[in-house]
């Protein structure tokens, strides 16, 4: 469930930029060495749910505009899902 993180004030980045991310860490998975003889496991992409109105300890760390920067975030994790053939569930 990778993109929450990417939303907080110190990254100043949208969902797009996100989900590109994602796709990068899906290639490297793909890349990564593994034993002889085994198979490049599958990889389910689960898009986390939707950021509200962060609250408690980690409020401090996500800025007011939060909610509009993560907006289309599982339409855009879809869509990497798409482009690199993983699984996709959305969990909100």
């Amino acid at each position: 469930m990778l993109g929450t993180n990417d939303f907080q004030a110190c990254h100043q980045i949208d969902a797009f930029h996100s989900a590109q991310g994602l796709s990068a860490i899906v290639r490297a998975i793909r890349a990564a060495p593994i034993e002889p003889g085994m198979p490049v496991p599958p990889i389910m992409i689960v898009s986390p749910p939707v950021i509200q109105a962060p609250k408690g300890a980690i409020a401090a760390k996500f800025s007011i505009d939060v909610v509009a920067r993560c907006k289309g975030l599982p339409t855009a994790q879809r869509q990497i899902a798409t482009e690199e053939v993983c699984a996709y569930f959305d969990s909100a």
